[in-house]
């Protein structure tokens, strides 16, 4: 099977009785559900052999949470040696397989109904008889898909649950009421907004992908918000020529304060806030490796075509947005282009097929210009 074939497989494998518009207005960021079968004849694309395999690589994050003799323990990745922390009732944990495996970047494509932007990794846990990570809240939306096995999943309605911290790399919360208890067979998918307190706990040899979907907060927009602060040569500086005597000199005037606080927000209104907020929302770090050989544009342009296969390395997802215009947004860097040559590159992140190149020279040469960069910076794949 090749990788088209799969990404289209795995793309279009949600079950078309799965209704996105409902599931968008009832429960996308307000209520927990169960989607029974919306995988339908789910065979899992790695099992947890490959698994355990990218544990044992130093770039990929991974952990073992398992619980012996009523004590918690927690390992870090990379791992040598499984027997020495796989005891007791264990689970294994590798977050951004997205990012390693075409097959799993495909599966992620599968809830496409959700913006790019929005998407942070998938992570795949296998877990033994009786294993889980406890109770615990995530500040994020996730799809959770039943692979191998079964597993128990309960889940709780939002509260200020008590933080309990049977070690030091385990958040949990105290127990609570279940408002879903449910038992998860291969194809069903658990969905979990963000703040709903969960526990599953395996009940057969388990394998588990957690689709994730992250939302900033205003910390994090303090990212691109500094970019942006150095990327302005010259800031507005707060200026106060109608100053009137005041009867008290600790004071500060109420309209003294909307103007600071409209300098703030003036940042935010230029071109430079957009382009680095854009940056920062499409940074998905991936592992890219530049060629050590780069391709010429003549060679690239042959390749187009020749309608060679030029696919996106796996987990890499662009951004665009009518707001920053002439300009695609790929793993935290800006590209010009215009909205035609935008729209064939989306095409082929979207199909994995070279799309025709358009008839206008101008597109032409954009385009043939912009994939070789893409290419030699380790970005698209040449086959």
């Amino acid at each position: 099977m090749t990788l088209v074939t799969l990404y289209v497989l795995l793309k279009t494998l949600l079950n078309p009785n799965f209704n996105i518009p409902s599931f968008l207005k009832d429960h996308w960021q307000r209520s927990p559900c169960v989607i029974r079968n919306a995988l339908p004849d789910f065979v899992d694309p790695i099992d947890e052999h490959e698994l355990a395999g990218l544990a044992q690589e130093a770039e990929i994050d991974s952990r073992i949470v398992a619980k012996l003799e009523n004590q918690w323990h927690v390992s870090h990745g990379p791992f040598e040696d499984f027997d020495t922390v796989c005891k007791g009732d264990w689970t294994l944990m590798v977050q951004g397989v997205d990012k390693w495996l075409p097959e799993i970047s495909a599966l992620a494509s599968a809830f496409s109904f959700i913006p790019n932007w929005r998407f942070d990794d998938v992570m795949i846990s296998f877990a033994v008889p009786g294993a889980g990570v406890g109770p615990h809240v995530d500040q994020y939306d996730v799809f959770l898909i039943q692979g191998k096995g079964k597993r128990h999943w309960q889940v709780g309605k939002p509260n200020a649950q008590p933080t309990l911290s049977p070690h030091k790399d385990l958040c949990q919360v105290a127990a609570f009421d279940a408002c879903i208890d449910v038992e998860l067979s291969p194809g069903d998918i658990l969905y979990i907004p963000p703040g709903w307190p969960h526990c599953g706990t395996s009940i057969e040899a388990s394998l588990t992908y957690s689709i994730g979907f992250r939302a900033p907060d205003v910390q994090d927009l303090m990212v691109p918000l500094q970019d942006t602060l150095q990327s302005i040569p010259s800031l507005t500086r707060y200026t106060d020529p109608g100053l009137n005597s005041r009867a008290q000199s600790a004071m500060v005037n109420a309209s003294e304060i909307e103007i600071l606080e409209s300098l703030m927000h003036s940042i935010m209104q230029t071109p430079q806030w957009r382009f680095q907020l854009m940056c920062y929302l499409s940074d998905q770090h991936l592992p890219t490796a530049p060629l050590d050989v780069p391709f010429s544009v003549s060679e690239i342009t042959e390749c187009l075509n020749q309608e060679n296969t030029i696919t996106p390395i796996p987990g890499c997802r662009p951004l665009c947005s009518e707001a920053v215009a002439g300009s695609i947004f790929i793993n935290g860097n800006l590209y010009a282009a215009s909205d035609s040559s935008t729209a064939w590159l989306l095409l082929l992140f979207d199909t994995l097929k070279v799309p025709p190149l358009p008839s206008s020279t101008q597109d032409h040469i954009e385009i043939c210009q912009l994939v070789t960069t893409l290419v030699n910076e380790g970005l698209l794949i040449v086959d």
